[in-house]
């Protein structure tokens, strides 16, 4: 870790579309559990609570984190976003380890109701969409309320700036 509190994985780096010299699998699942371990040290989280945050199960979870094997592709963005990581760094080590980077420009909140999203239970997700449907539809069923009642609205019995009256 840098003295800015930055972890840098150069030493360990894995063969996932990296340029660096190919790392033997042993080298390769001991840096991936090297960057777990930071990731959930920083966290304050176990692999119980991973699994649960994840949906992945807790031994398959364990094999990462004691450098047993490296996850498949298939897992990768769920562990990374129950990890509040960067996918890329977590595999390979490269790039910002920091998803808060790009959640901290989001001035609309989107991707903290994306961050929110990906930490709930499929039952709280269901819940959450059931709610966010009742307010989209409820917004949809006032705009076109306002559009109706808008004296903008052209209608047989206004004229625009500059039509006649026929003729």
């Amino acid at each position: 870790m840098s003295s800015s509190g930055e972890f840098h994985d150069k030493d360990y780096s894995s063969n996932y579309g990296t340029s660096q010299a190919r790392l033997s699998k042993e080298e390769e699942k001991l840096a991936f559990s090297r960057r777990y371990s930071v990731s959930t040290n920083r966290l304050g989280l176990n692999d119980a609570e991973v699994g649960r945050r994840s949906g992945i199960p807790k031994n398959t979870i364990s094999r990462w984190a004691n450098g047993q094997s490296i996850p498949e592709a298939k897992y990768v963005f769920a562990l990374a976003d129950a990890l509040q990581v960067n996918p890329r760094w977590l595999i390979t080590g490269e790039g910002p380890r920091e998803i808060s980077d790009t959640i901290s420009e989001d001035t609309s909140g989107e991707w903290q109701l994306v961050g929110l999203f990906r930490s709930l239970d499929q039952e709280a997700r269901q819940h959450l969409l059931t709610t966010a449907r009742i307010l989209w539809e409820r917004a949809v069923q006032n705009r076109m309320e306002q559009v109706q009642a808008s004296p903008t609205v052209h209608s047989p019995a206004r004229k625009f700036k500059g039509e006649d009256d026929g003729g």
